[in-house]
């Protein structure tokens, strides 16, 4: 077995590492602008937290921006910073997104 394959795909993996994921993967996903959201939460820049459910589809205003978000995380994760799931160029906060479980996981 030669060392050729390996050392030609070297670059094509560091680029694909330097390719930072976007953390709304993560969490969800940044629905399509046109997606209607069951609730819009105004974000300010005094705004410490703000509450979700999990597969809950949210318009977040920050500012003059917004986006609209479908809450999709793992059921070990109960907080996530909002900057983490905000798009990029987003205006900057420190309110923490806490995801309550959603309706279809609660037994009746």
């Amino acid at each position: 077995m030669t060392k050729a394959p390996i050392l030609a795909a070297a670059p094509l993996l560091a680029l694909a590492l330097s390719i930072p994921a976007h953390a709304a993967d993560t969490y969800g996903t940044v629905a399509p602008a046109t997606t209607n959201a069951g609730r819009v939460i105004d974000v300010t820049p005094t705004t410490r937290y703000v509450n979700v459910a999990n597969g809950e589809t949210v318009t977040i205003r920050m500012g003059g921006d917004s986006f609209t978000w479908t809450v999709a995380t793992k059921s070990n994760v109960d907080a996530v910073p909002l900057a983490r799931v905000a798009p990029e160029g987003s205006p900057a906060t420190a309110a923490v997104v806490y995801v309550a479980p959603g309706a279809s996981y609660h037994n009746s």
